[in-house]
């Protein structure tokens, strides 16, 4: 905080989450170097000679003095910064890819693929997550479903550290959809500290309505925030009893931050 570089060489330096706030840059050459998750508010990079290149990944640049060209990482050549996650000098974020799915194989494809189990773990270890290769009119659903046929608890955990300055100024919005065949279908969604205090839950026992596809009933909510401190997410599904003769599908799981 406070600190000031003059006639100084920062090249491929490792400044990941130091508080910078208020510094100065002077007659320095700033270059390719890892701000990731950094505080750098009201930093002072008018007078740097280059500021190219560098990492600001999750970092706080609220109020922070540059240049266009220093913002654009333009002298010479252009070396572009990375400003995913970021705070810009405005206040607004860059925001998250809006189509990436956080929820890693929510569609059941991967499982189905290779026949094993990847990103999902059930809470009886001596049970495995099956899929099932399933047979559409559309394209919508793929190839594979999951399917349970007794009444367990599947989950995953998502980390969120990354985008922890998105969430702690209160910004962070998240939707969560998803379907499933059978009304005894439910979901969850706990959301926890980076002391692994629970301080919020959402269960989706209810769908919301029908998909295009008749058979497939949605679950979730839209754009919800996201309450500050939140580090990680564990997302469950399962049968709350199983009392029906068939077994029941989940299929598309998704998990969207913005």
């Amino acid at each position: 905080m406070n600190a000031r570089f003059i006639n100084s060489t920062l090249q491929n330096t490792s400044l990941i989450e130091t508080n910078l706030e208020q510094s100065h840059f002077i007659q320095s050459i700033i270059l390719q170097n890892d701000f990731n998750s950094a505080c750098l508010r009201q930093a002072d990079f008018l007078q740097a000679q280059i500021v190219q290149g560098n990492n600001f990944t999750n970092a706080d640049l609220y109020q922070a003095k540059l240049t266009n060209e220093q913002f654009e990482g333009k002298k010479f050549t252009i070396l572009k910064h990375d400003f995913r996650h970021a705070r810009f000098p405005n206040g607004t974020f860059s925001l998250p890819n809006l189509s990436r799915n956080l929820i890693q194989n929510g569609n059941a494809e991967i499982d189905c693929l290779f026949n094993n189990q990847t990103a999902w773990t059930t809470n009886n270890y001596s049970i495995i997550l099956s899929t099932d290769t399933i047979e559409n009119d559309t394209s919508h659903w793929g190839n594979c479903s999951f399917i349970l046929t007794a009444a367990i608890r599947v989950y995953q955990t998502i980390q969120l550290h990354s985008y922890k300055l998105l969430i702690d100024t209160n910004n962070a919005r998240i939707s969560f959809a998803t379907f499933a065949n059978c009304e005894q279908s439910y979901f969850e969604i706990n959301m926890y500290r980076s002391d692994h205090i629970l301080h919020q839950s959402k269960i989706y026992s209810k769908p919301i309505k029908s998909s295009n596809n008749t058979v497939m009933l949605q679950y979730g909510k839209y754009q919800y925030p996201l309450p500050i401190y939140t580090r990680y997410i564990t997302i469950y599904f399962g049968i709350e009893t199983f009392q029906i003769d068939r077994a029941c599908y989940f299929d598309n799981i998704a998990l969207f931050i913005f």
